[in-house]
Formats: C-alpha cells, structure tokens, sequence
C-alpha cells in the first residue's frame, strides 16, 4: 500500500512562512530543497513542521543562491550543487527504486 503523498503548501507570494505555519499534510515521501534565502531560524520551522512524518526530507544550503544548481549561472555553487544532486538521488533510490545515476 503507498502512503498518501505529502502535500506541500504553496508559497504564498514567494513567502516560505506559509511552510512554517502550515504543515504538509500525508505521510508520503517528499524532498524540499531551500536555499539562502530562508533565514535558519524559518528553516528550522519547516523542518519542524515535518515532524512524524518519517519519508519527508528537507535540506537548506547555506550560501547558495537561487540556482544554485545550475552550472553556468551566475550563482552556481558546485558544492552545495553536487550535495544536492547525491540527495536527490539518494532520495529518487529510497523512495522509488530507481537506479538514477
């Protein structure tokens, strides 16, 4: 039986303050990445309100800009990039049997 997928709650005009004070709901898996933009006390917040819900992940990269990930952009960080991508993957593994490389 597959667990109903987390719900995440919309940004609610670019604020990640509806994350905090509104809790994902189901019990699903579910991976949400956060960059700089989110102060640690907010990240902490979030990530508190994933509490009992043992397939959610939640990953901040501190110093890393929006886009991050996206080599050639001004604000690639290959850290943070090549920390996010093992997790990603990590988490594709667990959570859907994936042989992603």
């Amino acid at each position: 039986m597959t667990a109903e997928p987390l719900r995440i709650p919309a940004r609610d005009g670019g604020s990640f303050e509806a994350w905090a004070s509104a809790p994902p709901s189901g019990r699903g898996p579910g991976l949400i990445v956060l960059d700089h933009r989110v102060p640690p006390d907010l990240y902490e917040r979030i990530r508190g309100s994933l509490a009992g819900k043992p397939h959610a992940h939640t990953y901040w990269y501190e110093g890393a800009d929006h886009g991050f990930n996206r080599d050639g952009y001004p604000p690639y960080h290959p850290e943070a990039a090549a920390l996010a991508r093992r997790r990603t993957l990590d988490f594709l593994r667990q959570h859907l049997g994936s042989e992603a490389t």
